[in-house]
């Protein structure tokens, strides 16, 4: 939206003499020597009877159009040429100043001297002017000079002595011609004086060194010299009535107008210098300008306006955006304005769709119905929708099962959401488990957020396949089992969605049999175990604590024949069965001990004493201990019976 034009005016003012405000006005009460009194003057000195006016060195004369008196002369039309003083014509008005130089280092100095209607302010500028004419014009005896001007003082008389002082170092304190004041021409003259000092009055005269004037003097006879008039001084403030408008702020395509009134010449100094006190100007970006009165001296007056262009505000939208996000308002407030570009389906909402926009980075510029200080253009950049990925550590088993699932993604989001299938969800952020109870196909979803204009999801059909767990059983035969039968034969009793098992006989063997058969060779206690295994690879699996009890039993000879022919020539026990202990005492008839031992491998071999036992009837007493594996610990035993030693 364009703004109307700005106006601003830059006011320089000089005031002129005629202003109502003292420090603007001639600073010369008198100026143009017309406040004669009609007074012939005191002891010759004319300047008497003029107001304000006195002689400050010398006799300046004050010179009228009806003039009478002592050492006055009344002005009248003059024959040019012939060097007389007592004749022309003023300016302005119908008086002059007449003042005189004699020749001479030391020639005398008329000045007169006027008391300025308020003081000089030390450092501010002035402009001082004044007209001047010589009046020794006879070509043929030429008297003309330079260095004709004013004097600023701080005191009503010099305190030094005006006819022979060097004024080369009071240069700072006056204003003269460097021109020769030659013929009979009115010249004006115009300075521009910084003061040094709070100077109260001023001295009209010659002001220069004749060492370093320029002049020409027909006769060097000290009562000869250089003659003017001067008519209508001036000495006024250059001052500025700082009421500039405040440094501005315009809108990117406005333009504004500066303008400087003033009554002494402008120049505004930017890119175009202009003269004109007014200007146009349409910056395209912030812009201080200067303008200031047109004089070459350090008086210059100076004074600037800063036209703050509005940048336009380029942000960045900070949050995340991305395809397939719906539409959402850029508008946090309720800013009237208009919003454009690539995504807004909404001008004056600022509605905006990723989708419409597409990617890659959109500018979308708010322009204010208010002030464009409330414009700004947003920068989008709109990404492609996130890629997800995740895995679980199973995908195909059989219920129930605990499954585990990692965010596999490349970048991480704020918040999740995990749908198992199974009804079941979760927010846990990266990582998170569930468990199905039930077999089936379960979809698998997993959505995440990066922004709240940023979310991504990932479907898994049919991620989770579970098939029904099968159920491991079997029985065994007999119930009682012994070393001596030690024959088991077990029978599958689980649930019919097997296809393989494996059974474990808790002795070191197994089998792949669905009804195996087992033979165990000691007696113990032993864990046999059943694995079943569904089509899908799910397995359960079962253990039965098998006892094989610890049955002992003997094999005795009735008889045996010790006669060295290496038949039967000792008596043998041979035990069925885990012995723990072992002792067998063998009797004769009479019941006495004829042998007695505590290893089983060590038999009778029919010697008593070294000596053959005689053939006969005996009697053998075995007593053992043995593992009871049904009841536990140890059990005793014994065996006894007859035997006979043959011959």
């Amino acid at each position: 939206m364009k703004h109307p034009f700005w106006t601003i005016s830059m006011l320089f003012i000089l005031l002129s003499s005629n202003s109502p405000l003292l420090f603007a006005q001639n600073l010369i009460p008198n100026p143009s020597f017309e406040n004669w009194d009609g007074t012939s003057g005191q002891g010759g000195n004319t300047l008497d009877g003029l107001d304000n006016w006195y002689n400050a060195n010398g006799t300046a004369d004050h010179h009228h159009t009806s003039i009478s008196g002592t050492n006055l002369t009344s002005l009248e039309p003059c024959p040019l040429g012939q060097g007389n003083e007592w004749c022309g014509a003023p300016v302005e008005g119908e008086a002059v100043l007449g003042c005189w130089k004699g020749n001479g280092l030391d020639g005398t100095r008329e000045w007169a001297g006027i008391q300025l209607t308020s003081a000089m302010t030390t450092g501010n500028c002035y402009k001082v002017s004044f007209w001047v004419q010589n009046k020794e014009d006879n070509p043929n005896s030429l008297y003309e000079t330079n260095q004709w001007g004013i004097f600023f003082s701080e005191t009503m008389f010099p305190t030094f002595s005006p006819n022979v002082a060097d004024y080369t170092n009071r240069l700072d304190q006056i204003v003269m011609t460097d021109e020769v004041v030659g013929d009979t021409i009115w010249h004006y003259y115009e300075f521009i004086y910084q003061a040094n000092a709070p100077h109260q009055y001023a001295y009209v005269g010659y002001q220069g060194n004749v060492a370093s004037s320029t002049f020409t003097a027909a006769n060097p006879s000290f009562t000869l010299g250089f003659y003017v008039w001067f008519d209508l001084i001036s000495v006024t403030p250059i001052e500025v009535d700082l009421s500039l408008s405040e440094d501005i702020t315009i809108c990117p395509g406005d333009s504004v107008l500066l303008e400087a009134n003033s009554n002494y010449p402008v120049i505004w100094s930017h890119q175009n210098p202009d003269t004109t006190s007014s200007v146009w100007i349409a910056p395209q970006e912030t812009t201080t300008y200067y303008v200031q009165t047109q004089d070459s001296t350090v008086c210059t007056i100076i004074d600037s306006v800063v036209v703050t262009v509005i940048p336009e505000t380029v942000t960045e939208y900070t949050d995340l955006v991305c395809l397939g996000s719906d539409a959402f308002p850029l508008a946090s407030n309720n800013s009237d304005g208009n919003w454009t570009g690539n995504g807004i389906i909404n001008e004056s909402l600022g509605l905006f769709d990723p989708n419409e926009a597409g990617l890659g980075t959109h500018e979308i510029s708010f322009e204010s119905s208010n002030h464009c200080s409330e414009s700004f253009t947003l920068l989008i950049d709109i990404l492609d929708t996130p890629t997800l990925n995740f895995e679980s550590d199973i995908n195909t088993g059989c219920a129930p099962a605990n499954i585990h699932f990692t965010d596999l993604s490349q970048s991480t989001g704020i918040t999740y959401h995990w749908d198992f299938g199974n009804g079941t969800t979760s927010n846990d952020v990266g990582t998170t488990s569930i468990n199905y109870t039930d077999p089936g196909l379960y979809d698998v979803q997993l959505s995440v957020s990066y922004s709240e204009h940023c979310t991504a999801s990932l479907t898994q059909d049919n991620w989770i396949q579970l098939g029904e767990s099968p159920f491991a059983n079997f029985t065994f035969s007999p119930s009682t089992i012994t070393n001596l039968e030690p024959e088991v034969q077990f029978e599958n009793l689980s649930s019919q969605n097997i296809n393989s098992f494996s059974w474990h006989f808790g002795d070191g063997n197994s089998s792949i049999q669905m009804n195996p058969h087992h033979e165990y060779s000691l007696p113990g206690n032993y864990e046999a175990q059943l694995i079943v295994t569904s089509p899908e690879g799910c397995q359960d699996s079962t253990s039965q604590l098998i006892t094989v009890n610890n049955q002992i039993d003997f094999y005795i000879p009735n008889a045996f024949s010790p006669n060295d022919d290496g038949i039967n020539d000792s008596f043998d026990v041979f035990p069925a069965g885990e012995i723990t202990t072992y002792q067998i005492t063998i009797f004769d008839r009479w019941g006495g001990t004829v042998f007695q031992s505590s290893k089983i491998d060590e038999p009778w071999d029919g010697y008593i004493k070294g000596k053959l036992a005689p053939k006969g009837i005996y009697v053998y007493l075995i007593e053992y201990e043995f593992a009871d594996y049904i009841n536990g610990g140890l059990q005793k035993g014994n065996r006894s019976g007859d035997m006979m030693i043959m011959r």
